[in-house]
C-alpha cells in the first residue's frame, strides 16, 4: 500500500480516537447536537479504522514471519556446512 495512503489512513485513526475522546467528555454529552453529530462521524468512519487496524496487524505478522523464516534459514545454511 502506498505510503501516502497509509498517511490518510493514520490521520482518520487519530480522528477515530478523538472523536471517542470526545463523546466520554462530559461537556459534549450535555450537547445533544454534537453527540449526535460525533456518533455518526464515528460511526462513519469505524469500518475503514478496524480494517486499517487488522490490515497493520497482519502486516506486523508478516514482517515477524519474515524475520523468523530468515533466520531458520540462516540456521539451515550453518547446519549445511557442518555437514
Amino acid at each position: 500500500m502506498k505510503d501516502s495512503i497509509i498517511n490518510k489512513l493514520k490521520i482518520i485513526k487519530e480522528q477515530y480516537h478523538s472523536i471517542g475522546k470526545q463523546l466520554s467528555d462530559e461537556a459534549t454529552q450535555k450537547n445533544n447536537k454534537l453527540m449526535v453529530e460525533l456518533s455518526k462521524e464515528l460511526s462513519r468512519i469505524e469500518p475503514v479504522v478496524k480494517l486499517f487496524e487488522e490490515y497493520s496487524t497482519l502486516i506486523m505478522k508478516k514482517r515477524m514471519l519474515q524475520i523468523s523464516l530468515m533466520k531458520k534459514m540462516m540456521n539451515f545454511k550453518h547446519w549445511l556446512k557442518k555437514k
